[in-house]
């Protein structure tokens, strides 16, 4: 199927083949795409499920379950009222904001990431063998984007480690159960109270 305005689809709809989009695709109901989407703007009240990827160059707005068989790419702001399940990279530019899960190989979003607002909003990142999940903080030096300045790291079952930063504030109280060793100059300011050995 190919529009080049805008398309309206105000019932459950299935369509086998591409569908391409040159305006707004406006979904009623609940819609499944067997191939390939590509639209200017995705705007759906309706639970929407492709197959394969999906691709919209400006905004995309779900107010059901975004389903992507294989990758989704959103060139301006996305927001999903609920779950969201990408089988291959999930790609944003703009802002994203999400009111229920989010499930994707790799999610990629330049814009500012907002979780829904759940009592307890979480992230949760785990490894699916015994490997290390981290997360990374990076900026731009002399020019240059770092791979990181600060990495978050998962080492062990019970080890954390926090690398890359020379020097880390911390302007409330420290409370530490077991034992803590320091290895480098080191200024606490606030109250620092260790259950183990200093």
């Amino acid at each position: 199927v190919s529009v080049e305005n805008n398309l309206v689809v105000k019932q459950v709809t299935q369509l086998k083949g591409n569908t391409s989009v040159g305006g707004t695709l406006s979904v009623a109901g609940e819609s499944e795409f067997q191939s390939k989407l590509n639209a200017n703007t995705i705007s759906a009240s309706g639970q929407v499920i492709v197959d394969q990827q999906v691709q919209a160059d400006g905004s995309g707005s779900f107010g059901e379950t975004l389903t992507v068989g294989g990758n989704a790419c959103v060139g301006g702001s996305l927001s999903v009222n609920n779950n969201v399940a990408i089988g291959g990279t999930f790609d944003v530019t703009g802002e994203s904001e999400f009111q229920g899960k989010i499930n994707a190989n790799d999610i990629s979003s330049s814009g500012v990431l907002t979780l829904g607002d759940s009592a307890s909003p979480h992230i949760e990142l785990q490894s699916n063998a015994s490997g290390q999940p981290y997360i990374d903080f990076g900026r731009k030096v002399d020019g240059n984007a770092q791979d990181y300045g600060v990495r978050l790291r998962l080492a062990g079952d019970n080890r954390f480690n926090i690398s890359g930063a020379t020097n880390i504030k911390l302007n409330a109280t420290v409370s530490v159960e077991n034992n803590l060793v320091v290895k480098q100059v080191t200024q606490l300011k606030g109250n620092t109270s260790v259950g183990g050995t200093l």
